[in-house]
Formats: C-alpha cells, sequence, structure tokens
C-alpha cells in the first residue's frame, strides 16, 4: 500500500468511526430511506477497509519471508547431511584406496537450489550402487539415515512450491487492492452526498463530517521561497570614489566658508569708508 492509498483507507476509517458515533442520527423510528442507505454504505465501508487491511498484510510479504526462512533452515539442514557423508566416503575412499570413490560425494559449489537437490539425490543413488550403506552406519550415521536424506530432498523442493505461492499471493494482493481503494472511494461520495444534506443546518457535525471524511493530500513539493536580494558589495574602487567625493565635498564647504568670511570682511571695509566719508563733511 502506497502512500496515496493509506491516506484514503484512513479517510475510510475516520468516516466509518463518524458513522459509529453518530449512528443514533441515522436510526430514526420509523425508519427513513436515507438512514437505509446510510447504514448499508456504512457496512460496505467496513468491509472494504478489513479486504484493504489484510491485502496490506499480504503486501508486507510475512508468508513470503516465513517461506523463506524456511527454506533456508531446510538447505541449512540438507547441506549438513551430505558434509557428513562426504566426510565419511572421503574417509573409505582412502582406506579402499579408491579415490575415484569421492567423485561421485563431491559437495555443490555456490547456492543453486537445483544443484543441491540433484547432488543430494545423486549421494543416495551412489550409496546404492556402491553398496556402502552398511559401512556408512559403522562410522556412526543415523540407522535410517538414507531414509532421512531423501524425506529432506522431499520436504527442500516443496519448500520451493511454498515461496512460489506466496509470492503469487503478494503479486495479486498489489494487483487487486486499487479495486478495493476505487470501491471505497464510490462509498464514501454515496456519505458524503447524504451527510451534506442531512447536517446542513448543524454547523458542528458538517464539519465534523468533513474533517472525517477528508483525504489528505500527498506527494507535493513545498512551494520554494524566493532567494533574498543579494546585499552590495563595496568594492575598493568604489570605496575611493566615495573618500573623494566626501574630500570634495568638504574642500567645497571649507571655500565656502572663506568666502563668506571674505564677504564679511569686505562689507566692514566699506562700512568704515562711508563712516570716514561722514567724517569729512561735517569737518567742512
Amino acid at each position: 500500500m502506497n502512500t496515496r492509498q493509506s491516506a484514503r483507507v484512513d479517510a475510510f476509517k475516520r468516516s466509518k468511526q463518524f458513522g459509529k458515533d453518530n449512528a443514533g442520527d441515522f436510526n430514526p423510528k420509523p425508519p427513513k430511506t436515507e438512514a437505509t442507505v446510510w447504514q448499508n454504505l456504512q457496512a460496505e465501508l467496513a468491509t472494504l477497509i478489513e479486504a484493504a487491511e489484510g491485502k496490506h498484510a499480504v503486501q508486507q510479504g510475512g508468508a513470503v519471508g516465513a517461506a523463506t526462512t524456511d527454506k533456508a533452515v531446510l538447505r541449512d539442514a540438507l547441506m549438513g547431511d551430505l558434509r557428513l557423508i562426504n566426510g565419511s566416503v572421503g574417509y573409505l575412499s582412502e582406506e579402499k584406496h579408491d579415490p575415484a570413490m569421492m567423485d561421485r560425494f563431491r559437495m555443490p559449489n555456490g547456492h543453486n537450489d537445483a544443484e543441491l537437490v540433484a547432488k543430494a539425490r545423486a549421494f543416495l543413488t551412489a550409496i546404492e550402487e556402491l553398496g556402502i550403506e552398511e559401512e556408512l552406519l559403522g562410522l556412526a550415521h543415523d540407522e535410517n539415515f538414507t531414509d532421512t536424506l531423501d524425506a529432506r530432498i522431499e520436504e527442500f523442493t516443496g519448500a520451493d512450491d511454498s515461496q512460489s505461492g506466496a509470492e503469487q499471493q503478494r503479486v495479486g494482493a498489489t494487483r487487486s487492492l486499487p479495486t478495493v481503494i476505487s470501491r471505497g472511494l464510490t462509498v464514501l461520495k454515496g456519505l458524503n452526498a447524504i451527510a451534506n444534506n442531512k447536517y446542513q443546518g448543524d454547523a458542528a457535525k458538517f464539519g465534523a463530517w468533513k474533517t472525517a471524511s477528508h483525504i489528505e493530500r500527498t506527494g507535493q513539493k513545498p512551494k520554494a521561497k524566493p532567494a533574498p536580494a543579494p546585499t552590495p558589495t563595496l568594492t575598493t574602487a568604489n570605496a575611493i570614489h566615495a573618500t573623494t567625493n566626501n574630500g570634495n565635498g568638504s574642500a567645497n564647504a571649507n571655500q565656502a566658508a572663506s568666502n563668506g568670511s571674505t564677504g564679511i570682511s569686505n562689507g566692514s571695509q566699506q562700512a568704515g569708508n562711508g563712516n570716514q566719508a561722514h567724517a569729512l563733511t561735517d569737518a567742512r
């Protein structure tokens, strides 16, 4: 079950709980048609929720995982049986000065299951054809070790069928889940139509239903925030230019101040000349 499917099933569950919490609203006496439709839709929704959760459980691979574990245990046990026989035959081949005997009891390479089964069956055939079962019993093998090995082979090959069946169930659950959820959306649409009409005059319950039946959106990317404007960088050339302008401004201000002083001095000089002229006139 992916995130989108999970969000829809969650909405189904909340809608079902709303129906349970407000069952009294749809149980009038005498019964009304809307109540019957609501109850039938709620019952179907409950069935669909159970089906969706069941398929989700199968998707999680519980059965596949168990079958895989069982097969791994059987593989180890089968390999253990073959190693014991291989070791015993190694002793017999040296004791009998018959190195060719070991060629029929070589251990399988890798983890190929088909090769493992073929090797195990070849061991049984070789033991029978070489007639060494009694000698192997003399080396402390169990009394029925060949029967045990034969049964282990059958059990191991049966584990293949179990693992394959579990995988088929998982694939089937994945493929059928969308159909269940699609029907659930249709049922939810019917419940929504009834609730909208039923609670149009009841703001509290209308809001509660909207919250319960709302399907959360998933997979949306958050909107990117606009990048802040870059802070201006004061370059060396700009700094020198600004300093030069400030220096020129100061010089201009000093010049203006100097000119003002000169003007005041000239004015005072003119005033002095005027006073002197009046004094001469009075003297005459």
